[in-house]
């Protein structure tokens, strides 16, 4: 079965929520390797939302509110975007995760992020 989930973020909104509550909030959804890779970036609010979103759009395609964005990481391997689940959060999900796939993108002023989650 495959199930899906999206979100879209303007950029200004996570640019305004670092400006305002710094490490405490980007310490709270994001993990070090996250913050690595988009705080290097030349537009980071736009790198961060497009995560944000791809965590949001991982909790609706599975249909679990009981995950801690950083239980949900974003890696990019061979220039592609992944999601990664923390062993913990794969205990909490009842069905049999067979693959997440994960699109991200980012305009000047949006970022989003749709998640195909194929399942058991």
């Amino acid at each position: 079965m495959l199930q899906a989930g999206t979100d879209i973020l303007e950029i200004s909104r996570i640019k305004d929520i670092v400006i305002k509550y710094g490490d405490k909030f980007l310490k709270r959804i994001y993990t070090p390797s996250e913050l690595t890779y988009c705080l290097g970036k030349k537009n980071k609010f736009a790198h961060l939302a497009a995560r944000f979103c791809a965590k949001e759009a991982v909790i609706k395609a599975l249909n679990i509110r009981s995950l801690s964005y950083k239980e949900i990481e974003v890696k990019h391997i061979n220039n592609a975007p992944k999601i990664f689940l923390a062993k913990n959060a794969q205990k909490k999900i009842k069905l049999k995760i067979k693959e997440l796939a994960l699109s991200l993108s980012h305009s000047d002023y949006y970022s989003l992020a749709f998640v195909l989650a194929k399942v058991n």
